[in-house]
């Protein structure tokens, strides 16, 4: 029978074999079933069997029991099952009791056995994926668990007239007069009407039900008499009571919406209602006369919901309707806006209280500019967590004091143009990460028009994110801006704030020097995706601003550089000066950080686009708090994670470099090293990471050419703008771009082995996301010049080739070369694309050369310097590794040639073919055959090495008769020896650099949770100190009035001691002493 969904399995019932489990007198009785798995996601519907066992049903043992024979009865027509591995399912689990987390395969469902020999079959198959075989085993239960619900909705008791259930009650219940809450107690529970309000006293949320005779009603404790007093412990009682306006208060609590008898306390010197209703863990939503309230334990919960979940407030209080009455026929007032009002207001006060406002006299209005963030303890922060001297320290340890910060732009969290700040004023005023509204609005009113936004001379991507703000009116926030920590992923002190009209420069200034006053250090590291185009001006703009760190007496030391992943896009010239590969003293750090961030609060944008700007900040703010504090709690094993891998990757590139220096001549490396440090000194230097040999055909070049044809055609009117910032030229340089980095991403997904790490295993995905949003942007732009790609791509995905769910390296760009013989497309864009690939193959070709002289030279030394087992294994590695890169680049030139052979069959061009030949296996050897390997990378010897260094039989490949590759081999061979000993020795500094990191990022996280313990216990002690200095007042001034706020304000400092021990108790020594183990050699190695 056909399965009714994409991915099913069916199961059919089958005789017991003789293999199964029968001999047990505890065992269940199995029945062997027959597992058909259908799967159609390679779009050609295939299916598969085997065989399990399933326990049997009561009735079905009686009836296998006594016939023996195969059951009739079809355990399932079709259950559907994931075959993706992907989304939220149990995982496979084991023996029938076992726990669910237990790994099992398909035999191991209930009773853990199977025939062997199907075990077998079951463990050799491939390509099968675990299915939800645990949820299979409640299938037998379904019925059972059915019944037992049904059983609930009774009274749980054969009698009529049960007695109470409360011990010493003699009560008979019966309709009418027979109660029971859903919310505690068995359901055999029943109580008789004085019992259930007793029993409630300290449960007043709760929802009881009253039997009618033939079933159980909702019902309220209000309506049977239950009321809330406030101002009195206990059920003490209140001689003024003053009941709730209208005697109708409004509870908002987790378990939806309650209407309870409510009475203040009215005795005289007793505090308002506000303070009433706080004291009785209820948040009122107004301050007059109030008749809604929240629990607290609901307002943590809908905080919670909205850091994990990211539901808004809208979102919550549909949920606590539909909790009180899921039938839709009561309704209730619409509590959304008294809600959020207690929501914003309660988180504002939690912050207040987080940061120990409440034990300043001047309160919350006199809290500083971003002293309510939640500080990355690892960063170095003056007078906290960094040594007395740090300022003496030697040149060589003086990088464990910089401070790295990293900026970058979000578009995805908009706000549209709803609300203002009259009708929506936040609380956090400048308090935590974004920065205050008004001082920030003035300062783009004074200098917009003198900050003028210098033209990119670069390859950046703006013209990406300029894409995705097409459509932007309505909006008055098209994105925001930060400037973050870039080393643990955490928000700054007022480092962030609104972006007006795309990610301009003096919005992202302000952020930049907003935060940075906030830490005073000698020296900064900062990255930005732009850094190359954004710093030249930097100076020049802030002495236009007002004064600040960068125009003061001691302005810091600063070094911009370019993430990581964000550097090939760049310019050849930048891709080194800016590279955090090659730049001393930052360690592994990547500089990607910001969009780790974002990928986790994009998820905010779609509730917070909608808000007004003052709800909008607060949320944001609560929830950029709440990411780093989650970020604190886990770095202590971040750390740990990151050095364990660290001081393995120290070890391997370390020796790495040792082996590969002693094999080279000394004058060779004594030289390369006097110049890798002199430019390291000074940027201005010649750069020993570039080669001399310059391509015939540079991806600069070609784009300079193409920008200016994409001038002329438009002065001439040949070709029209279909988007302002992106050109023709450009738009087909952007998806190559992406090509790029789709294959780079597949090399490296390829890599993760089934031992690789958390951490490189998130790092790959990280960069998956990054790519994935550039595609899209992309795929924007490409329906605005190839609109016939559009409904291609749909027919595409309707047929099941295409699917936008894949990974992303494997999403189609659809260029040119791809669908030119398909449908029709601009010929000036495959004229382009032509350009482009011609560049890309020299460039491929100059890798390739590159790296075969590379190789030949590594086989030179392995045979006169490398001697002994361990350093041969470790030789063979590292020539595993550039062999590796050649094959890569050999893959990459066949593929642009296939492309240009396309391209120029329709552009009727060949005259490239002459240079590009097509590169067989054979092609790829050096200039030389005496090292070159053959196909088993041994090297030629006796007279097979005569025959290839004969002059008769010599013949050079095409390869290097092409291009420019030195004036001879020795100037080729040092260039390219000279730039890979440079990156062996800047990798080998920098993993040293890493772990000397690592170490004293532990000793500063320590020190700074213990700094904080001091300060909470600081406060504690004042506290203390005040609360034994109070005397009572004196007789003559003794009062109702004036004994009731002694008291109070002694309660008030004791609950003031107390939270600061529970504060100071959360920094324990027992907490922070695990951060550094003992013996963790994170001294440095001395490296040339």
């Amino acid at each position: 029978m056909a399965p009714k969904r994409k991915d099913a399995f069916q199961l059919h019932d089958l005789p017991q074999t003789k293999s199964s489990r029968t001999s047990s007198s505890h065992a269940r009785p199995t029945g062997q079933h027959n597992l058909t798995v259908f799967d159609d996601r390679s779009g050609e519907l295939k299916s598969t069997q085997t065989s399990i066992k399933v326990p049997l049903r009561r009735l079905e043992q009686v009836s296998v029991q006594q016939s023996g024979s195969t059951s009739s009865h079809s355990i399932a027509s079709s259950i559907p099952v994931r075959l993706d591995g992907g989304g939220d399912h149990d995982v496979p689990g084991g023996a029938e009791g076992e726990d669910d987390e237990t790994a099992s395969d398909l035999s191991d469902l209930s009773d853990g056995e199977s025939d062997g020999d199907e075990k077998g079959k079951e463990k050799k198959g491939k390509g099968k994926r675990k299915a939800d075989l645990p949820l299979l085993a409640f299938y037998d239960r379904i019925d059972d668990i059915v019944a037992e619900l049904m059983r609930l909705e009774g009274p749980g008791t054969p009698s009529d007239a049960p007695r109470c259930s409360t011990e010493g009650c003699t009560s008979t219940v019966s309709a009418g007069s027979m109660y029971r809450c859903t919310d505690c107690g068995p359901s055999a529970s029943l109580f008789c009407k004085g019992c259930l309000v007793r029993e409630h006293q300290y449960r007043p949320y709760d929802r009881p039900e009253v039997w009618t005779g033939t079933h159980f009603l909702r019902t309220s404790l209000k309506s049977l008499g239950l009321r809330v007093q406030l101002g009195h412990a206990g059920t003490q009682g209140c001689p003024y009571p003053q009941r709730a306006f209208n005697d109708a208060f409004v509870i908002v609590a987790p378990n939806g919406i309650h209407e309870i008898g409510l009475d203040f306390c009215g005795c005289p010197g007793s505090p308002d209602h506000v303070v009433q209703l706080l004291r009785h863990r209820l948040f009122p939503a107004t301050v007059k006369k109030p008749k809604t309230a929240a629990t607290f334990s609901a307002l943590k919960l809908l905080q919670m919901l909205t850091f994990t979940a990211k539901i808004s407030c809208q979102e919550f209080t549909r949920a606590m309707d539909r909790l009180t009455n899921n039938t839709g026929t009561e309704q209730y007032p619409n509590r959304y806006r008294s809600t959020l009002r207690m929501l914003r207001v309660w988180r504002h006060t939690r912050l207040m209280k987080r940061f120990a406002r409440g034990y300043d006299p001047a309160g919350w209005r006199a809290t500083a500019s971003g002293a309510c963030a939640v500080i990355c303890p690892a960063c170095p922060h003056p007078n906290i967590n960094l040594p007395a001297n740090w300022m003496e320290m030697r040149q060589k340890e003086a990088f464990l004091y910089w401070l790295f910060v990293a900026l970058d732009a979000n578009f995805r969290l908009k706000r549209k143009n709803v609300s203002n700040d009259h009708r929506d004023p936040g609380l956090i005023q400048g308090f935590s990460y974004i920065l205050e509204d008004s001082p920030f609005r003035e300062y783009l009113l004074k200098y917009t028009e003198r900050i003028i936004q210098d033209k990119s001379t670069c390859n950046d991507h703006d013209a990406i994110k300029s894409s995705s703000l097409r459509g932007g009116s309505g909006y008055a926030a098209s994105g925001m801006g930060i400037a973050q920590c870039s080393r643990h992923d955490m928000k700054r002190p007022t480092g962030m704030g609104d972006l007006q009209k795309g990610e301009r420069y003096i919005n992202m200034d302000c952020f930049f020097l907003s935060t940075i006053q906030h830490d005073l250090l000698k020296k900064l590291i900062v990255s930005y995706d732009i850094a190359c185009q954004w710093h030249v001006k930097l100076m020049e703009r802030c002495k236009q601003y007002e004064p600040n760190v960068m125009t003061s007496q001691s302005p810091p030391e600063t070094t911009f550089l370019v993430p990581k992943f964000h550097l090939p896009a760049h310019v050849e010239a930048c891709r080194v000066k800016y590279s955090f590969n090659y730049a001393p003293g930052v360690g592994r750090t990547d500089g990607e950080a910001p969009e780790r961030g974002w990928a986790a609060s994009n998820d905010l944008a779609y509730s917070t686009r909608e808000m007004g700007p003052g709800s909008r900040r607060d949320t944001l703010d609560d929830c950029f708090g709440d990411h780093n504090w989650v970020k604190v709690t886990r770095l202590a094993d971040a750390l740990h994670e990151k050095a364990t891998e660290a001081l393995i990757q120290r070890e391997a590139q370390v020796l790495a470099f040792r082996e590969f220096d002693g094999a080279l001549p000394t004058d060779w490396t004594s030289k390369w090293t006097a110049m890798v440090q002199k430019w390291e000194s000074d940027p201005k230097c010649r750069n020993p990471y570039q080669t001399e040999a310059k391509s015939q055909l540079s991806y600069n070049a070609v784009r300079l050419t193409l920008a200016e044809e994409d001038k002329i055609a438009l002065g001439k009117g040949e070709d029209v703008t279909v988007h302002d910032d992106v050109t023709p030229s450009m738009f087909i340089f952007q998806g190559l771009e992406i090509e790029d980095s789709q294959r780079i991403l597949d090399n490296d997904t390829k890599d993760l082995g089934p031992h690789s790490t958390d951490l490189q295993r998130a790092r790959v995905l990280e960069r998956a996301n990054l790519v994935r949003r550039k595609y899209s942007a992309w795929c924007t732009l490409r329906d605005l010049y190839m609109p016939s790609v559009a409904p291609h791509r749909k027919a595409q995905i309707e047929q099941g080739n295409v699917s936008d769910d894949g990974p992303v390296q494997n999403l189609p760009l659809y260029l040119p070369s791809d669908i030119i013989a398909t449908i029709p497309i601009p010929k000036r864009l495959a004229h382009y694309e032509f350009r482009f690939r011609l560049s890309q193959a020299d460039s491929a070709l100059t890798d390739l050369r590159a790296h075969l002289i590379l190789r030949t030279q590594m086989h030179h030394s392995k045979k006169i310097f490398t001697h002994g087992t361990h350093a041969i294994t470790r030789s063979h590695g590292l020539l595993q590794e550039v062999e590796k890169k050649i094959r890569l680049d050999a893959a990459l030139y066949n593929n642009v040639r296939q492309r240009l052979v396309t391209l120029g069959r329709h552009l009727q061009k060949n005259d490239w073919e002459a240079s590009f030949r097509p590169l067989e296996k054979d092609d790829i050897r050096g200039m030389t055959s005496e090292y070159d390997p053959s196909a088993q990378g041994t090297v030629l010897k006796g007279k097979e090495r005569e025959k290839v260094l004969g002059d008769g039989r010599k013949a050079m490949s095409w390869i290097w008769r092409t291009g420019e590759i030195g004036d001879k081999i020795d100037d080729a061979s040092e260039s390219v020896l000279r730039i890979e000993w440079c990156k062996a020795r800047a990798r080998a500094h920098r993993w040293q650099e890493e772990c000397h990191l690592l170490g004293e990022e532990m000793r500063r996280t320590a020190e700074y949770f213990r700094w904080e313990q001091r300060q909470w216990l600081k406060h504690a002690n004042d506290t203390e100190r005040e609360y034994s200095a109070m005397v009572p007042p004196s007789q003559d001034k003794r009062s109702v009035m004036a004994e009731i706020q002694f008291e109070d304000r002694k309660i008030l400092l004791r609950g003031k001691v107390a939270y600061a021990h529970r504060q100071a108790e959360n920094r324990l020594e027992s907490v922070v002493g695990a951060l550094v183990p003992p013996g963790t050699p994170f001294s440095l190695v001395e490296l040339h």
